[in-house]
Formats: C-alpha cells, structure tokens, sequence
C-alpha cells in the first residue's frame, strides 16, 4: 500500500510574495522624501540655466548652460533609473551575487535618505568575497531593511559598519553593525516576530525584521541579532557555501556574478 499525503502552499507562497511586495513599497515610500529633495536640486538648476538662456546672446556662453543642463539631466536619470530598478517587480531568479556589488548598490538608494546625513558608514569588504546565491531583489530588500533599521536607531548620528568575510567552512559572512541605542533581550526576541514594529509613528509595517529573516532562510542561510540598550545592534547574515565559492572567485577578486 502507498499513502500519499500532499499539502497545497500556493496560498503561503502567494502571501509571502504579497507581502514582500508590501515591505518593498513601504521601503520606496520611505525614501521618496529622499529622491524628492534630490530631484529638487538639479531641477532647480535647470529652471535657472533656462531663464538665463532666453536672454542671452553670447554662443559660448549658451555652450556652457547646455553643458550644465546636460550635467543635470544625467544626474536625474540616474536617480529615477535606481528608483525604477528598485521598484520594479522581478521574477525572483536565484543567481550569483556579488556581495560587494549589492551593499554598494543598497547604500547608493539610502544615500538620498535624509536620516543619513549625521551617519559615517564604514565598508570592509575583501577582493576576496565569494558570490552568494540568491535573487538580486531579495538581497537588495534585505540590505535596504537592515541599513534603515540601523539609520532609525540613530537619530542623533553615529556609525555604521559593513564587514564581510569568509569562514573556515566557506560560508560567507556579512555583518552589520551601528552604534545606535540598541535592543533589550526582549525586544530582540519580538523584532522577528511579524507584524511587531516600534515605529508605528514612522510608519513601520513590521515586516521588515521577519521578511529579512524569511530571505535568509530560502537562502539557505541564517539572520543573527546582537544588541545590548546603550551599546548599538550588530547584525550578522551568514550565507551557505555555493558551487563559484573556489579558488576562480578569489583570481577574479569575488566579481563573479551573474548581474
């Protein structure tokens, strides 16, 4: 005799999808203050170099103000193309990340943020990180989570630090750290629990925390919290070996990637 037992998780997959599209627009709303007074600036400009060009007759002169408007119109392409890149909806694809590439790629977003203003971040990412397998959408949600949960614990400023390594068995780490005003015991247990937010004022939807935790899971690997009140929270995000983690990704300074 043969038992067979099937249980369907379409609606369960169908809802994490949900809301990792959720957690995704509630990222890209946060930071639309940001690009907002981004876009300002340039737009501004051009609205001046235009006024002056109505009036003026002298062709170098005009030479110059169209270089600047050439100047400007890149500088807002590149900021709605990020924006656009980000919001954009993808297949979810698992491919080869480089690690490096991705932390840069999320810092590049934030760094319209205003909360990052009063906040010096510090990279230490070796030539030598391995690719890590997972899908370009996930780790640049992960990466935007975790960085604006760091910027939000420190208000006043402070630092941020982002170290990766490899371990002796070939995972790779990737930690990240603030010096902001840190989490109790109890509050470090509830921040992965869904829904669960201390930021309802800020909007915080309380997905963020869990979300980041399922990334890590489907990815084989684990989300680690430390964090004492007073004394900051460090964040390590430890990833499994994958088959481009040999002696190729270290020749090739761990650029390999299928991005």
């Amino acid at each position: 005799m043969v038992i067979e037992i099937a249980r369907d998780v379409t609606k369960r997959i169908e809802n994490d999808m949900r809301h990792q599209h959720q957690e995704k627009m509630a990222a890209l709303g946060m930071l639309a203050a940001g690009f907002a007074h981004d876009l300002g600036n340039p737009l501004a400009s051009l609205s001046s170099e235009l006024q002056l060009m109505r009036r003026e007759t002298d062709s170098d002169r005009i030479r110059e103000s169209l270089s600047v408007l050439d100047k400007h119109v890149d500088r807002i392409s590149r900021i709605l193309r990020d924006v656009l890149n980000f919001a954009r909806r993808r297949t979810g694809r698992v491919e080869n990340i480089a690690l490096a590439q991705a932390v840069h790629d999320a810092l590049r977003l934030l760094e319209h943020d205003p909360r990052a203003k009063n906040i010096s971040i510090h990279v230490d990412l070796t030539d030598t990180l391995p690719s890590v397998l997972i899908s370009e959408d996930d780790i640049l949600l992960l990466l935007l989570n975790l960085i604006v949960n760091a910027f939000d614990a420190m208000p006043k400023g402070g630092k941020l630090s982002v170290e990766g390594k490899r371990t002796a068995s070939g995972s790779v780490q990737l930690t990240l750290s603030d010096t902001g005003i840190g989490m109790n015991d109890a509050l470090v247990r509830d921040a992965t629990h869904t829904l669960y937010t201390t930021k309802e004022e800020h909007g915080g939807t309380g997905l963020g925390l869990p979300l980041c935790v399922d990334i890590m899971r489907a990815a084989g690997g684990r989300l680690d919290i430390q964090s004492k009140p007073g004394q900051g929270t460090r964040i390590t995000l430890e990833f499994p070996p994958t088959a481009g983690s040999n002696k190729e990704d270290q020749v090739n300074g761990g650029e390999h990637s299928d991005r």
